[in-house]
């Protein structure tokens, strides 16, 4: 089983958006960091994504909602 092609396959699914060499050649990346150890304290959790087609999903959630 090719792990990296199901993974393309199943983002083109959910997304629409045909994975192509061309694409991953232009696209614009960005990463963030995530620590091994959690903050010891902390409020909330974002999560901020912007998909092929730039629709953003953007949601925070407190501690007490998780």
């Amino acid at each position: 089983m090719d792990r990296k092609a199901a993974v393309f396959a199943l983002s083109e699914r959910l997304t629409g958006v045909q994975v192509t060499e061309e694409l991953l050649a232009e696209a614009v990346y960005r990463v963030g960091e995530v620590p091994e150890e959690p903050a010891e304290e902390w409020e909330s959790v974002t999560v901020d994504i912007t998909d092929a087609r730039g629709e953003r999903t953007y949601v925070e959630l407190r501690r007490d909602q998780l």
